[in-house]
């Protein structure tokens, strides 16, 4: 035995060493302490070992937060009287502090760093309580500050020391800090008598306290360092974690129209109704007629709220709403749509810097009308607690689930608060019933969409006092020989093009049939006939739209096909999947074949009918080279397309008298040849594309009066792709030529959109539409499927004015809804099918639902633990942490973080069947140092985000009331249990779309009609899952749960 000061204070003498140091001399030792951690075992496990018994009493911290407040708010008797009561505690109040006492030890598991050391010392101590040489205990009866470790001599020292033992009380707990960290005053107590005392004083406690063994066995059992769960485990564990909420706001209704310029009087109606249905939806759709001045109404509706706003806008119309907020003078940022494109809302999100803004408007939001995409996912989850106004004269697009899809941007929620004559509460079956045509979706919109066309307006708005006018439209369409643009050799190309196998795009079918339902061949099972179709349609389009675009094609399609067939024959794989994909297109032969060794490509040639898939890529090349030859017979000067544009434009100019024109192509190529071409033959001529720039000078060179251009630049003709079909004001012109069709008739009414506006001063707008003649038309059936199209939105939409011909029938009875499309063009291509946060609460929905044990088991299991899969596509750590509502995915590979949602999700996804692997500890030792990296980049994220979220007062009203039902029902057993459930539950993660519920069952007079309706809406909607101890603690890093994938 060393010889040391009394005084044992962390500064020059640590307790660690000290409790160690006898430890060495012992053979027993009874610790009582108020609470502890973990850290503290660690740092005295290799001594507990050699022990002959260990008794541990540790105290309940709840008691002594509660005596604590006590203390300072009661009176002294009524002080005591708490005490008493703590002295004569019920059986349940035991059971109680021994759970709270559970969940922080759980916790403290939980929150350990992960390492195979620690693990192992994890393991020790349970060996220690499962062989009962050590025992612990909770005292619950009264708060327990004493802190003293009581040591019991071997023989040898006893007998030397003349006492059996030796003591040390102060101030430390059984945690590291108290071991060395913090600054604490403790000192040895020596001597029999003094020893006997505290053995006795320790005795009597032991008795009093509740047995912790098995708990603590249990909760070492079934944590990280002993448990591993089946991969389909952690991914329903992931799901099941993933949650968002929101909180409504209101704001005022008083008009003060003086404050803001001049306005139409439909347009203060449209703000007006827009107010009334944001303040009582939180979300509302301005979707007048292209031209009606949607931007003044959503400029005037945030001047009216005067709140601090985002606006998210078209990249080409940041400027224009910059103009917007000086006229009106509103608090706004203004930022580009094309900044949201990280596909999820954290910390790096552009987002993030505008939380504090709390309206968002949305302009030309039918960019948001797919919930699969990047730009969407990033957006909503920041829209949770904001008032959102979508403007765009396009809602929907191509099925009635683009507005389902926008709506949820503000009501995230599936409760359908909206009137509906079918009194469906559930907002997606009351959009499959749209779908299914068993319920018109006009009848919901015309409570949260402003649409009103010109005829409308001109009814109901233009009087003797009052005259509103808009130019009429005279469309004509405009057609050419395309034998001739090809001088003669069009049906010997389509001939060609006829025989392609398209076998690039269509790689399934040539995976063999014992590998076609396996990953990751299955994936390409996903896009069978799709790329293949797209492809065949998109190369019919450009051979339209201009013999340029068209050459560019075929060259492509060469080089492209060239490299592919390379990569097979010289690398043994078959060059599927995006990255490899992005190094095709962008680098040389010879580069590429140098990249492709870096990539992990699973797609192996003998996993295929190798021969007969370069056999049918060759023949492809064959007849892309033979088309080439064909196309280099062709002067560049022969376009019989082109020579009737020229017409086209001389005949507007001197039979119509219009100076300025606006042509439009859906690719650049062709808006490049054009430009090029005219620069020869027209003064003025300019070009914006997706390659541009100084766009906005162009634009204002083009229209000065709309956009108040000072410069000096002309320009009479503009030459544009669809980048300037949304938003722009260009109606100093009068003349649009749409040189080939978009597919998407939308774009049809944008592009009229930009000319054919409020405010423009021409009495007639003159569109010019190229269709294609019938040798085209006959393979990609354009004519048909935009004449359909067209029917859709003239019957659904009340559109107008015609798109495309003037035989077009309108539905003039369609006022103030959206069209309603219910089928599908196949040639139109969607965006890729990403995993998303729906689909998750659907999976979770669905296993609660048809498998509640399984179900329970996901939501007992602690945060921490991990599994081992096999990688389909990513190799590494797979790691899931949260602060608050804030969560990051990680899969760590080598040096490499992956950290997209999609991908993520997609390579922890599994089967209920998947096998779980063995590994090796080195590889254990890898997934944790991996996790503590992962943890390392996490907090780096969310270093910067500090707000607080309080809980919402409806929430908080109903708490309340819970609170005192409790006090008047003390005795009885059954709804204190369940009244703390449900008290427990509501904090400041309650599910915002459950909030208008809470509201009206607040509203019920009878407490018992309150309290059952509380309890019914807890099992309703299953929310057990939500704990009180995430009362947004919201920078408390957890690590939720993890994966090792080899």
């Amino acid at each position: 035995m060393i010889t040391r000061s009394d005084i044992i204070d962390n500064r020059k003498l640590f307790l660690k060493d000290v409790v160690n140091d006898m430890l060495a001399g012992s053979e027993k030792i009874k610790f009582a302490v108020g609470y502890l951690y973990l850290s503290g075992f660690y740092q005295i496990a290799e001594n507990l070992e050699k022990l002959e018994d260990a008794k541990i009493l540790i105290g309940s911290n709840l008691n002594r937060q509660l005596m604590e407040a006590l203390a300072e708010t009661l009176h002294p008797d009524e002080l005591e009287e708490s005490q008493e009561k703590l002295k004569f505690q019920r059986k349940i109040d035991k059971t109680n502090f021994k759970t709270e006492i559970e969940q922080k030890i759980t916790q403290n598991i939980q929150a350990l760093p992960h390492s195979v050391k620690r693990q192992l010392e994890i393991q020790k101590l349970v060996e220690l309580v499962k062989s009962k040489k050590l025992e612990i205990r909770v005292y619950t009866r009264y708060p327990l500050h004493a802190k003293a470790y009581i040591f019991k001599y071997k023989q040898n020292i006893a007998t030397a020391s003349g006492a059996e033992g030796i003591a040390v009380v102060g101030s430390s707990n059984l945690t590291m800090s108290g071991f060395y960290h913090n600054t604490e005053l403790n000192t040895y107590v020596r001597g029999q008598k003094n020893y006997e005392e505290l053995n006795d004083w320790f005795d009597e406690l032991w008795k009093e306290a509740v047995p912790f063994d098995d708990s603590m066995q249990s909760i070492i059992e079934n944590s990280w360092a002993l448990k591993t769960i089946s991969p389909y485990d952690v991914y329903i564990f992931t799901l099941y974690h993933l949650t968002k909420f929101s909180l409504e706001r209101k704001s005022s209704t008083i008009w003060n129209w003086d404050n803001m310029p001049n306005l139409y009087p439909f347009q203060k109606v449209a703000i007006m109704q827009a107010n009334e249905w944001l303040q009582k939806y939180n979300g509302v759709f301005i979707c007048d007629v292209v031209g009606l001045g949607k931007s003044f109404i959503g400029a005037g509706l945030l001047k009216h709220l005067n709140k601090r706003a985002l606006i998210i806008s078209p990249p080409g119309l940041i400027e224009m709403w910059e103009r917007f907020k000086e006229r009106f003078q509103f608090d706004a940022v203004v930022i580009s749509r094309g900044m949201l494109y990280r596909g999820i809302y954290d910390n790096e999100s552009v987002l993030n810097n505008y939380e504090n803004r709390d309206v968002v408007l949305i302009d030309e939001s039918h960019h948001f009308r797919n919930s699969d995409t990047k730009m969407y996912r990033e957006l909503q989850p920041f829209l949770i607690g904001k008032q959102v106004i979508l403007m765009t004269a396009t809602p929907q697009n191509t099925s009635p689930w683009n507005i389902y899809n926008q709506i949820k941007l503000f009501h995230q929620s599936e409760e359908n608060i909206f009137p509906n004559s079918l009194e469906e509460p559930h907002l997606r079956n009351l959009f499959i019933k749209v779908e299914n045509g068993e319920y018109r979706l006009p009848e919901l919109l015309k409570y949260l969409v402003i649409r009103r066309t010109r005829k409308h307006i001109k009814q109901f708005y233009v009087n003797d006092d009052y005259q509103i006018t808009f130019p009429l439209r005279e469309l004509k369409t405009e057609t050419y020989n395309i034998n001739s643009t090809y001088n003669d050799l069009y049906s010997k190309i389509q001939d060609l093009l006829k025989q392609l196998t398209y076998s690039r795009y269509d790689l399934w079918k040539y995976v063999t049939e014992d590998k076609q339902e396996l990953e990751p061949y299955i994936q390409l099972k996903k896009v069978i006939g799709t790329l293949r179709v797209f492809h065949k349609i998109n190369l019919f389009k450009r051979l339209e739209s201009s013999i340029y675009a068209f050459r560019i094609s075929i060259l492509n399609m060469i080089d492209i096909y060239t490299k592919f067939i390379r990569i097979i024959e010289d690398k043994k794989i078959v060059p599927a999947g995006e990255k490899i994909q992005e190094i095709i297109y962008r680098y040389k032969l010879k580069d590429v074949l140098k990249k492709v060794d870096e990539l992990d490509n699973e797609y192996k040639t003998e996993d295929f009918n190798i021969d007969k898939l370069i056999e049918d890529l060759k023949f492809d090349l064959e007849i892309f080279k033979d088309v080439k030859k064909y196309l280099e017979t062709i002067p560049t000067t022969d376009d019989a397309k082109y020579d009737r544009l020229i017409e086209i434009i001389n005949d507007l100019r001197v039979i119509c008298k219009q100076q300025k024109i606006l042509i439009f192509s859906e690719y650049a190529d062709t808006t490049d040849y054009l430009s090029d071409r005219m620069l020869n033959y027209f003064d003025n001529v300019e070009l914006v594309n997706g390659k541009s720039t100084q766009i906005d000078s162009k634009i204002g060179a083009f229209a000065p009066i709309a956009n108040e251009y000072n410069g000096d630049k002309v320009v009479d003709i503009l030459v544009a792709t669809d980048v300037l079909s949304e938003g722009f004001n260009l109606q100093d012109c009068s003349a649009v030529i749409n040189y080939d069709l978009h597919w998407n008739p939308v774009r049809l009414i944008q592009r009229a959109g930009r000319v054919d506006r409020i405010g423009s001063e021409a009495d007639k707008i003159f569109i010019r539409n190229f269709l294609p003649v019938s040798q085209v038309e006959s393979e990609i059936k354009l004519k048909e499927k935009l004449e359909q199209r067209i029917k859709e939105i003239h019957k659904y939409i009340g559109e107008d004015e015609k798109i495309l011909t003037e035989n077009e029938r309108l539905n003039e009875s369609a006022l103030y809804t959206i069209y309603d499309k219910r089928d599908i063009d196949e040639l139109e291509t969607s965006e890729e099918s990403d995993f998303t946060l729906d689909e998750a609460e659907q999976i979770i929905r669905n296993l609660a639902k048809f498998k509640p044990e399984y179900m329970q088991y996901i939501k007992r299991l602690q945060l921490g633990l991990h599994s081992i899969k096999s990688c389909k596509i990513h190799k590494g750590s797979y790691g899931f942490f949260r602060a608050g509502d804030f969560y990051k995915l990680f899969i760590k590979k080598g040096e490499n973080i992956l950290s997209d949602f999609n991908e993520v999700i997609a390579e922890i996804r599994c089967n209920h069947d998947e096998k779980e692997l063995m590994i090796s500890t080195k590889q254990q030792k890898t997934f944790f140092n991996d996790l503590n990296e992962l943890e390392k980049i996490y907090k780096e994220i969310i270093r910067s985000d500090n707000h607080k979220v309080k809980i919402n007062l409806v929430i908080r009203k109903a708490k309340e009331r819970i609170k005192t039902l409790m006090k008047d029902n003390i005795k009885n057993k059954e709804f204190i249990e369940n009244a703390e459930m449900l008290d427990e539950v509501l904090n400041v993660n309650f599910p915002h779309h459950l909030i208008q519920i809470v509201r009206k069952i607040n509203m019920e007079k009878q407490d018992d009609v309150f309290f059952s309706d509380l309890v019914n809406l807890y099992n309703s909607e299953q929310l057990a899952e939500l704990k009180s101890n995430s009362q947004n603690k919201s920078k408390h890093i957890e690590f939720v749960c993890g994966e090792i994938i080899i």
